[in-house]
C-alpha cells in the first residue's frame, strides 16, 4: 500500500526544441551529423564501444562527448587521432537544451543495467531522437518511434548511428514524434 508509481520529470520550458540550423550554427556544427553523449566518462555508459565505434563511421558523421570522468584521458588522445571525434568536457546543464538541438541523434550506449536516462527524456524534449542501449531502464524512457534500441557493441553502434545518418525520412519521422513523446511521458 506504501507502493506508488513516480513519474520522473524535466523542465519542458527549458528542455524544447529550437531551430536546428541555428543551433548547429552556433556551435560550428554546421553540414555535420553530429552523435551527442553527455554523461559521466566511465566504462559502464559505453564509452569504450562508442570510440571504437567512431572508426568504423561515415567521414560524415561526427562524435560529441560531453563530460567529465576517469576516461577523459582516453577520449582526448581518440580526439587527437580521429577527426570525427570531439571532447567538450564538462557542459552547464543551461547550456544543454542548445547542445540536444544541434545534434542529430543523442547515445546511450551504456552496457550495465543503467537506471532511467533523464539525458534521454532531454533530447526527446528538444526534438533529438535516441540509440540506447536495450538495457536497464533506457527502454521504458524511450522506445522505437522515438529512436532505437541496440545491443550494444562497436559494429551495432556504427549500424544503428548510419542507418539513421542515410535514412532522412526515417530520422525525421523520429524527430517529428521526439517532442510528443517526451511530453507525453
Amino acid at each position: 500500500g506504501k507502493i506508488k508509481k513516480f513519474t520522473y520529470w524535466i523542465d519542458l520550458e527549458k528542455f524544447k526544441p529550437i531551430n536546428k540550423d541555428e543551433a548547429k550554427k552556433q556551435l560550428g556544427w554546421n553540414k555535420k551529423f553530429v552523435v551527442f553523449f553527455v554523461g559521466r566518462l566511465v566504462p559502464e555508459k559505453g564509452i569504450n564501444e562508442l570510440l571504437h565505434a567512431a572508426k568504423l563511421f561515415n567521414k560524415n558523421v561526427q562524435l560529441v562527448i560531453a563530460g567529465i570522468g576517469p576516461l577523459e584521458s582516453k577520449i582526448k588522445k581518440y580526439e587527437s587521432s580521429y577527426k570525427n571525434v570531439t571532447f567538450l568536457g564538462s557542459v552547464a546543464n543551461d547550456e544543454l537544451p542548445l547542445y540536444y538541438n544541434a545534434a542529430d541523434i543523442l547515445i546511450v550506449p551504456s552496457t550495465h543495467e543503467e537506471g532511467f536516462g533523464r539525458v534521454i527524456l532531454e533530447s526527446l524534449a528538444c526534438g533529438t531522437p535516441v540509440i540506447g542501449s536495450n538495457r536497464g531502464a533506457i527502454p521504458e524512457a524511450m522506445d522505437e518511434s522515438v529512436g532505437r534500441l541496440i545491443t550494444v557493441s562497436p559494429q551495432n553502434i556504427a549500424k544503428a548511428i548510419m542507418s539513421l545518418q542515410k535514412n532522412k525520412t526515417l530520422l525525421y519521422k523520429l524527430q517529428k514524434n521526439a517532442r510528443t513523446f517526451a511530453v507525453k511521458r
